[in-house]
């Protein structure tokens, strides 16, 4: 003190002071609010049992936010003080010069189609990228998908999946052609991507936004037989639907699904705001997309028969050869980062696999 003025030393503040003297800084009230909020949550989490699902998506939320945050910081580094060439202006790895708009982030538009949703990158697969690597397949085994594949469909993957390494959870060629079995495989592991192949060779799928859960299941006293002629009927132009097969009980998910082809062509088609009829889980059946009389995809409960059509929720044009087709292979991937399934997966020991056949 000079004077009876109180000279500030260098590098101290306002909260420094405060601090000092014990009193609360704003930076104390939002710490403290924020804590307040989590045990909140917690508690209200524990109380209607769902505390594991509960922690396993805020990890995963968490997770996938680091991931993106590193991932673009490393491309910064990489790429100077000029800027990313080849990506977006954001920095984010994306393919650049795409009119694709990401549902949830922007929040206006759909892929090229101004809000009305239709296919995006029909034309061919952006060169650039965050490739994944694929981890789980088989030794000696090929996916479905090709690199070139993989890369297109990652650009257009939410952002908590990005930057994390695609794990096969399951596959007719490894686990057997069971729609129970895939459940019980994708049961509780999030966003998954479903892959099938036709027996022509056309490679399609589509982009669960949630995980398919029991919680989500429905299950039908139909018979198989007569739920896939009632599908069978439909995708013949006829109407009628006994009860137990429609296009508005159960659906579930959000705008980020979407439907896709790989081969011979790549699309990508997303939400039109027509309706809600994003997924469908039942025990006879799993399915993408609905309205217009149409299933956007639809495999019945052995992973064998299925159907496309162009449906309202997406407006995609048949993924398939026909309209009516035989799956000779069906895989769902999870998305996971890196550091969780190195052990686990055997990365780099037989345990992943490069994309393509």
């Amino acid at each position: 003190m000079e004077g009876g003025v109180v000279v500030r030393q260098p590098g101290q503040d306002d909260d420094a002071n405060d601090a000092a003297r014990g009193g609360w800084t704003w930076v104390t009230v939002v710490e403290a609010t924020a804590v307040t909020a989590l045990v909140y949550a917690l508690v209200r989490a524990h109380r209607r049992g769902t505390l594991v699902p509960w922690v396993a998506a805020t990890w995963a939320t968490v997770s996938a936010w680091v991931a993106q945050r590193a991932t673009r910081m490393r491309k910064r580094s990489q790429a100077g003080p000029g800027g990313a060439s080849g990506g977006t202006a954001a920095g984010d790895g994306r393919p650049g010069g795409g009119a694709d708009i990401e549902l949830g982030h922007a929040g206006a538009g759909i892929a090229g189609g101004g809000g009305s949703g239709g296919a995006s990158g029909s034309g061919g697969i952006g060169s650039g990228g965050y490739t994944p690597a694929l981890v789980g397949v088989p030794p000696g085994d090929s996916p479905l998908l090709a690199t070139s594949q993989v890369r297109g469909l990652a650009a257009h993957l939410p952002s908590r999946c990005a930057g994390k390494d695609w794990h096969l959870l399951f596959s007719t060629a490894r686990d057997g052609y069971s729609l129970a079995t895939l459940y019980a495989r994708a049961r509780h592991r999030g966003p998954t991507l479903l892959v099938a192949m036709d027996d022509k060779g056309y490679v399609f799928g589509g982009f669960a936004s949630r995980d398919w859960s029991g919680n989500d299941l429905v299950t039908s006293s139909m018979p198989y037989s007569r739920a896939f002629a009632a599908v069978r009927a439909m995708a013949r132009g006829s109407s009628g639907l006994p009860a137990g097969v429609t296009h508005t009980a159960s659906y579930f998910g959000s705008g980020e699904s979407f439907l896709f082809t790989a081969a011979p062509a790549f699309a990508v088609y997303r939400w039109t705001r027509r309706n809600n009829s994003f997924l469908l889980a039942r025990a006879d059946c799993i399915a993408f997309g609905g309205g217009g009389g149409k299933f956007g995809l639809y495999l019945d409960a052995n992973l064998e028969n299925g159907c496309s059509g162009p449906c309202d929720t997406y407006a995609n044009a048949t993924l398939s050869a026909d309209e009516l087709f035989r799956a000779v292979r069906v895989e769902v991937w999870g998305f996971v980062l890196p550091a969780l399934i190195a052990g686990a997966a055997g990365r780099g020991s037989g345990g992943s696999a490069p994309a393509g056949r």
